[in-house]
């Protein structure tokens, strides 16, 4: 069972000791598509495949989406050494 967790969004930034996860429905080159910007993993203008009319809750919940799964796609390739 997963834990839930509160993240303390700001301003659509989730800021971590880590890396922050920035996302926008108002990119001059996305317009009318949630995007999400997070410069650790050189991830520009990353489309979430959330039209811009979307909540911004589930924007959040699919931009950490993402970052989980890359995450763990770096932990995997590491263990297969």
């Amino acid at each position: 069972m997963g834990r839930i967790i509160k993240l303390n969004w700001n301003n659509g930034t989730l800021q971590t000791s880590h890396l922050r996860i920035q996302i926008t429905n108002s990119h001059v080159w996305a317009k009318g598509f949630w995007v999400m910007h997070v410069r650790e993993f050189n991830w520009n203008t990353k489309h979430l495949m959330l039209p811009a009319t979307a909540p911004e809750e589930e924007a959040q919940k699919a931009a950490v989406k993402l970052v989980k799964q890359y995450l763990q796609e770096m932990l995997n390739s590491v263990e297969n050494q």
